[in-house]
């Protein structure tokens, strides 16, 4: 089995959906599992934007696509519903962004303390808090383990975190996160990259020696680039996604391989 990653895709859930539904007939599989990295764009309402998502959607319809998708059942409908083996099937696991409602996203922590959360009427989109880990099965006798620690440092953007100090790294995720030993994590999701990267921060690299994840993906530097290594943890970046609802470019995917070799492909979607 193949988990497919995604990296910012800033409100365009149409152009996620779409690029799945084009893997799945390049590939001729299914996808029941996907991985995001943040700025997924998560606001239900208008009022819950940020003024970055405000101002880029002055230009860009698609950096309200999550909000209309929450609103309205005909997207899900579209891809979900559609006859045949083109209907999607996947359940979306996203981290928080520094460009997400963390209000609304709070309130689904405290109401399932526990695990991934229901983010949708749907089903599909599983907010993954910071600290939280899901256990994804590839076998019968072999499970992949994932988790989460979103948001940003906050001297990597003062300005923003000073006004929403929500978006930056959370205290609480690092307590979940010493919960685990050495090598336990599969899989870590970040936001920021490590500081080795474009905007990346030292707090990351400091996880990554820490847990020894086999594999750490991460997003928010919008350029898909070859891995660094951080001791034995392959760590890469995922690009930003065209606000386009078709998009077609590569960089902005990619594939988790389900026997545990964590080769991150970014094959162009055709």
């Amino acid at each position: 089995m193949r988990i497919p990653v995604f990296g910012d895709i800033h409100g365009n859930i149409e152009g996620m959906f779409f690029a799945l539904q084009q893997l799945q007939r390049e590939h001729e599989e299914k996808y029941p599992f996907v991985l995001q990295v943040g700025d997924l764009g998560y606001f239900p309402t208008r009022d819950s934007e940020d003024y970055a998502t405000r101002r880029h959607g002055k230009h860009s319809e698609t950096e309200q696509g999550v909000r209309q998708y929450l609103a309205a059942s005909s997207l899900y409908e579209r891809f979900f519903h559609r006859p045949g083996d083109d209907a999607l099937c996947a359940k979306i696991f996203f981290i928080r962004g520094n460009h997400e409602d963390r209000g609304a996203l709070k309130k689904l922590e405290v109401a399932r303390p526990e695990g991934a959360i229901a983010a949708d009427p749907y089903g599909v989109l599983h907010y993954l808090p910071d600290g939280r880990g899901i256990s994804i099965p590839l076998t019968p006798h072999d499970d992949l383990t994932i988790v989460g620690y979103g948001g940003i440092a906050k001297d990597h953007r003062p300005k923003a975190c000073s006004k929403n100090p929500d978006i930056a790294f959370s205290e609480l995720g690092l307590d979940r996160l010493v919960n685990y030993q050495p090598g336990a994590i599969d899989v870590l999701l970040t936001h920021q990259g490590p500081d080795m990267v474009d905007k990346g921060d030292v707090m990351i690299t400091m996880l990554c020696e820490s847990l020894k994840p086999k594999l750490h993906l991460h997003g928010h530097t919008h350029h898909y680039s070859r891995p660094v290594m951080i001791g034995e943890t392959s760590s890469y970046c995922i690009g930003l996604m065209p606000a386009t609802p078709r998009p077609g470019t590569s960089g902005f995917y990619g594939f988790l391989d389900g026997r545990k070799n964590f080769t991150l492909l970014a094959s162009p979607v055709r």
